[in-house]
């Protein structure tokens, strides 16, 4: 996870917002060819429905698209909820009401 300040982090803060890093969100719009990196213009933002819990709570969602300079790396970027718990949490990104496996970051 990337931190608002640009930092390399498994630590977020409540309200903080997060940048993760991802593969198989599925399909974009605006994709590269098959193998090929995205581009930063136009965005290749996911299509289905993208929703994150952080800790069992719903995380605001504010932007989900492949990263530009890679083939098939995603960026989600996140708010950490206000209401989460300290500690170690889960982070579950789900997209047309499909989990992923969970990653754990840290709450300060």
């Amino acid at each position: 996870a990337v931190n608002e300040e640009g930092v390399t982090t498994a630590k977020a803060a409540r309200g903080a917002t997060m940048a993760l890093f991802g593969t198989g969100f599925g399909p974009v719009a605006n994709g590269p060819e098959y193998g090929y990196p995205a581009v930063a213009e136009p965005a290749a933002p996911v299509r289905g429905t993208v929703r994150a819990t952080f800790g069992g709570a719903p995380a605001e969602v504010l932007f989900c698209s492949l990263t530009p300079g890679f083939a098939g790396l995603y960026t989600l970027v996140m708010k950490i909820p206000e209401n989460a718990a300290t500690g170690w949490a889960e982070v579950v990104i789900e997209v047309d009401g499909v989990a992923g496996p969970g990653a754990l970051l840290e709450v300060q």
